[in-house]
């Protein structure tokens, strides 16, 4: 799907992420050169979601994009699917109604081509998702966390991509709007 239809339909849907980030989502998934499925952690409604599953089906990857969200924020995964059901496509995404942690004990999956890092902004909780689901990202793939630019703001977030960025597993190409990205050694 190409990103202008992507950005239209992403753009109906409530959500906190400016065009700029959503673009990024949609180039993190289309252009990344490793073959592997996504894992997104905290779907909400779809916004994101929309992005990733679009540019994954721009790079003609038969794979999937694991959206993995309790929706604690209300009774959002009905909303989720009807987006990418109304977005066309639900067919390249599976939708875990569940926390991080039960996402990774239901993948048995291989590795990852994107991660992106959007759930609880707690310190511990972020830390916690990337703990849990780092070391599945291939080398060359792509690792995002939303949220990772004011620590004002999003403290937690902030304080994971720190530790990330002194780690020798990833290196960071840079951030977009709120969106820190990474790129697996």
């Amino acid at each position: 799907m190409i990103l202008d239809i992507a950005m239209a339909r992403a753009h109906e849907i409530d959500g906190w992420l400016l065009p700029e980030e959503m673009k990024t989502l949609w180039h993190a998934a289309a252009t990344t050169q490793v073959e592997g499925n996504i894992v997104e952690i905290g779907s909400y409604k779809g916004k994101s979601t929309i992005m990733l599953a679009a540019g994954l089906r721009h790079s003609e990857q038969d794979r999937y994009v694991y959206a993995v969200d309790p929706h604690i924020l209300g009774s959002t995964v009905g909303e989720l699917g009807r987006n990418l059901e109304d977005a066309g496509l639900i067919k390249e995404t599976v939708i875990w109604g569940v926390e991080s942690s039960k996402g990774r004990e239901l993948y048995w999956k291989d590795g990852l081509k994107v991660l992106f890092i959007d759930g609880l902004h707690t310190e511990e909780a972020c830390q916690e998702d990337y703990d849990l689901w780092h070391d599945l990202v291939k080398p060359g793939g792509a690792l995002l966390f939303h949220d990772s630019a004011d620590e004002e703001k999003h403290p937690g977030p902030c304080a994971v991509v720190k530790r990330v960025m002194k780690s020798d597993k990833f290196f960071c190409v840079g951030r977009i709007g709120s969106i820190t990205i990474f790129i697996r050694n």
